[in-house]
């Protein structure tokens, strides 16, 4: 039963879209399934074979279920492992300390009025590049990357710049597969080369000179700024930054300097560390160094992704990373970065799902209200898993919601909007400790507005 309101409520999703579009009929729906999402593929399968019988637009519509994979993070050694095959106990220090990173999701993956929403008011807006830092798709599809390439040509097309680097998922993924019956089958990945073709003309033709044993290029945007993209994801040790492209980067940042222009770096992991629980893997391997440059360089800031929480970390020097959320995740924002002389400005700012669902005359309230329902959706998840870990325990409705809160404040870049309050902290540490540790790693931003910052003098 759970299988076929699953497949129900996608077939009510997409027969609207259809109807909103006015299309006629639905080729395929590409879904992505969880391993411990609690959904069986084989089942799924055999609802949607039932259902799409009974559909106006869909009933030759074939099924498509790609898995994402069950990933646990430990806390203690930060080794990131596969939930099936250790569950609980960390395979490299034996800790139960951990959490699960993913898996337990289920999403339809081809419904894109937000990204056509971002598009569209990029083009608007008209800023004077347009940058993206990596996980651009999901585990490396290659339809992804085509589809997502042909969108952005329309930004470059209106005259806007576009400078893309891959992120840990865009690459020579094996894990993408598409369930068919009882069995499956692998979905075309892209390799190195294969996503410099793709994106030949989103930054990698434009560049001032391009890093030979990466896909690390810089670019001019004015007469007095470049954007160096920095990539470690096609490096021999993905996430590590090999001495070679070091030293490239010295070189092009010294030819900067004596240019008298200025720099803007940008990366897919993070230079700095901005939670005390996120370590392994969210680090760039040789960051130190790559920093000691920006340093030297008088960078004016590096713009990160990777953890999909908006933050900001400044160090004494004055470097500062800006760590820009995920437009998947609510609210749907991105960062404008505005430069003037020595000074400079960061916002954030959400995509207007809402407004631009209103100019093509869509009727979906969903999308008519998309900001306020993106929020919800956000918090009802967290809110449903911290329940169902908490169980029938006294208080857990509170527990929850507080959780629910501080998690959603986070990810939006807001801790000043939330009370972190002792009696709350305590009571979580009675029940859950991971739980309360990742609450006070979150609280010690408490106060903290990361959706605006000022930069400079440089």
């Amino acid at each position: 039963m759970h299988e076929l309101g699953t497949v129900m409520y996608i077939i009510r999703t997409v027969e609207d879209c259809c109807r909103e579009n006015q299309l006629t009929r639905v080729g395929s729906v590409t879904l992505q399934v969880g391993e411990v999402s609690g959904i069986l593929p084989k089942y799924l399968a055999d609802c949607w074979d039932w259902a799409v019988k009974r559909t106006e637009y869909m009933q030759e519509a074939e099924l498509r279920i790609e898995p994402i994979e069950a990933v646990t993070l430990c806390s203690d050694c930060g080794e990131e492992y596969s939930t099936v095959k250790y569950a609980k106990i960390c395979p490299r220090c034996g800790s139960e300390r951990t959490y699960l990173l993913r898996g337990n999701e289920y999403a339809i993956k081809e419904i894109e009025e937000l990204t056509e929403a971002f598009v569209s008011q990029i083009i608007e807006s008209g800023p004077d590049a347009l940058i993206l830092s990596g996980d651009l798709s999901f585990n490396g599809e290659r339809e992804s990357h085509l589809m997502l390439a042909e969108k952005l040509r329309r930004v470059e097309d209106a005259g806007i710049p576009v400078l893309v680097i891959p992120g840990n998922h865009d690459l020579d993924s094996s894990k993408a597969a598409a369930f068919i019956g009882d069995g499956y089958s692998r979905v075309d990945s892209v390799n190195m080369r294969e996503f410099e073709e793709i994106y030949a003309d989103l930054g990698f033709n434009q560049a001032l000179s391009r890093d030979e044993d990466s896909l690390s290029y810089i670019a001019e945007v004015t007469p007095e700024l470049r954007v160096l993209m920095v990539d470690v994801n096609t490096q021999d040790e993905p996430g590590f930054l090999d001495e070679s492209t070091l030293n490239w980067i010295d070189e092009q940042l010294k030819c900067v300097a004596e240019a008298g222009a200025k720099v803007v770096a940008v990366s897919h992991q993070n230079l700095f560390q901005h939670n005390s629980l996120f370590r392994g893997g969210f680090l760039i391997g040789n960051g130190r160094l790559l920093g000691a440059l920006f340093e030297k360089y008088g960078v004016i800031c590096n713009l990160s992704g990777h953890m999909h929480v908006q933050h900001i970390s400044q160090i004494e020097s004055g470097l500062t990373e800006i760590a820009t959320s995920s437009l998947a995740v609510t609210p749907n924002q991105y960062g404008l970065l505005y430069l003037s002389g020595s000074q400079g400005y960061y916002c954030t700012e959400p995509v207007d799902v809402d407004g631009w669902a209103g100019s093509q005359g869509l009727d979906n309230p969903e999308l008519l209200h998309f900001r306020d329902y993106a929020a919800g959706f956000f918090w009802n998840s967290s809110y449903r898993k911290t329940m169902a870990r908490l169980g029938q325990v006294r208080g857990a409705d509170a527990l929850a919601r507080a959780y629910s809160d501080f998690n959603l404040a986070y990810f939006v870049g807001r801790m000043d909007t939330v009370d972190c309050g002792a009696d709350t902290l305590r009571r979580w540490k009675n029940r859950d400790n991971f739980t309360y540790e990742y609450i006070c790693s979150m609280c010690a931003d408490e106060g903290k507005n990361y959706t605006e910052f000022v930069l400079g003098p440089f």
